[in-house]
């Protein structure tokens, strides 16, 4: 009898402990479970969260590309500033590439607007595009219109200055530099200077004829630059 109440005493002991160990490895394998859940939670979340925003930059239209701030800058006063960038693997070449790509955008703006301003007004600017000194005639017709807005657009671009300047460098170290120019004055000074430029570079015959209206021709000027809006 006394052995088969040590041998029942071992049986339960051995169930007791076996039990504990069973709840152990339960209680550990339902944590490891939950963890597991868990993980996969978050990553199918992390996916959801992924895709959507795949599918916000993956439109019809493309990714959307913001304006840095110097571009945005010139936008603040158009007419009198120009934005533009430049590339190269030197800091100091990129920002001459963007000062020149500036200056080329601001005399586009501005040789439009003088030759629009014109043909608004006066019907056509060819007619006035004639230089005594040099002895050509106007007969030569747009190509005269163009060669005077384009020196009227020197003498506006030799008064500007570069009033703001962001630099970005890749990760080759392609520096990109944007500047912004602006003229040193008010829009309807530029179009007063440029309708005395004007006046200044055509014969004497139509000089008078031109000066009835010039007043005209500066707002017709000073509208064509603020409808442009230097970018």
């Amino acid at each position: 009898m006394k052995n088969f109440r040590v041998f029942k005493q071992f049986v339960c002991g051995s169930l007791a402990g076996v039990s504990v160990m069973f709840m152990v490895s339960c209680g550990s394998s339902k944590q490891a479970q939950n963890d597991a859940m868990m993980m996969q939670m978050m990553q199918m979340m992390q996916n959801q969260q992924q895709s959507q925003q795949n599918l916000k930059d993956d439109n019809s239209y493309g990714v959307e590309i913001k304006k840095t701030e110097t571009e945005l800058y010139a936008e603040q006063a158009p007419g009198k500033r120009s934005a533009a960038n430049g590339q190269a693997f030197t800091k100091e070449a990129a920002e001459q590439f963007a000062r020149n790509n500036a200056r080329a955008k601001y005399a586009e703006a501005i040789e439009s607007a003088v030759i629009s301003a014109a043909k608004t007004v006066y019907g056509e600017m060819s007619e006035f595009a004639a230089d005594e000194k040099s002895g050509e005639s106007a007969t030569e017709g747009g190509q005269k219109q163009h060669t005077l807005a384009q020196t009227v657009a020197e003498q506006v671009i030799a008064n500007t200055n570069v009033v703001k300047t962001q630099t970005f460098r890749a990760k080759n170290n392609r520096y990109t530099v944007f500047v912004c120019l602006e003229y040193n004055g008010e829009v309807a000074e530029l179009a007063a200077e440029i309708a005395q430029q004007v006046k200044q570079r055509v014969s004497e015959k139509s000089r008078k004829r031109i000066e009835s209206d010039l007043s005209k021709f500066e707002e017709e000027v000073k509208f064509e630059l603020f409808k442009n809006k230097q970018q």
